[in-house]
């Protein structure tokens, strides 16, 4: 399957759809699944999914234009060089409306975004820009943030546990009540210049 050619689909499962390169706009997915999808190079605009599941798909340089995700959850996607702060987030933040379980979020911008309460578990998150964004509540378990930026970032109560290679200065971002596993929490006494000795 290539194209859609409907506005609306509602508890449709997709596989294999592809749709490379291509500009959708204007459709809504409610309760749909995709499967081994790609959608990568595409530009989605102005559509919505809610309560929609995406496993091992690929969005890699995705363009999410205007477009709105509610109760979605990735699963195994990839999701690389992804600007998510072009999608619409609405004006009222009851938590995240996004879910990332074992995906590639690399090279991805989060820049100024309130995503409380996040999940973003088991992911591959390098060179990603999460900046004045609130992750508070989040939980990151077992995330790989390889030279992604905190700064001004909001990641209080959020759980870090077998998260690993963050650089997070605890002066510059609300930390308060986050909780790190012991040898990687390491790392935000390095963010103060501190020399941690063996």
């Amino acid at each position: 399957m290539t194209e859609l050619q409907d506005t609306e689909y509602y508890g449709r499962t997709f596989t294999a759809l592809e749709l490379a390169e291509q500009k959708l706009e204007g459709i809504e997915f409610e309760s749909c699944h995709f499967n081994r999808c790609d959608f990568s190079g595409s530009e989605i605009r102005r559509c919505r999914f809610i309560d929609c599941g995406f496993n091992d798909c690929n969005f890699s340089n995705l363009i999410p234009s205007f477009t709105r995700f509610s109760e979605v959850t990735f699963t195994t996607c990839k999701l690389t060089g992804i600007d998510w702060t072009r999608a619409d987030w609405g004006t009222l933040s009851t938590g995240a409306p996004v879910e990332f379980q074992r995906c590639n979020l690399s090279f991805t911008s989060f820049l100024g975004l309130s995503l409380n309460g996040l999940r973003m578990q088991e992911c591959r998150v390098v060179e990603a820009d999460l900046r004045d964004a609130d992750l508070s509540d989040g939980h990151f378990n077992g995330s790989d943030f390889t030279l992604s930026q905190f700064g001004n970032t909001d990641i209080r109560r959020a759980d870090f546990t077998d998260a690993e290679n963050y650089s997070i200065d605890v002066r510059t971002c609300a930390a308060e009540g986050a909780v790190f596993s012991r040898f990687e929490a390491v790392r935000l006494l390095e963010s103060m210049g501190l020399v941690i000795a063996d």
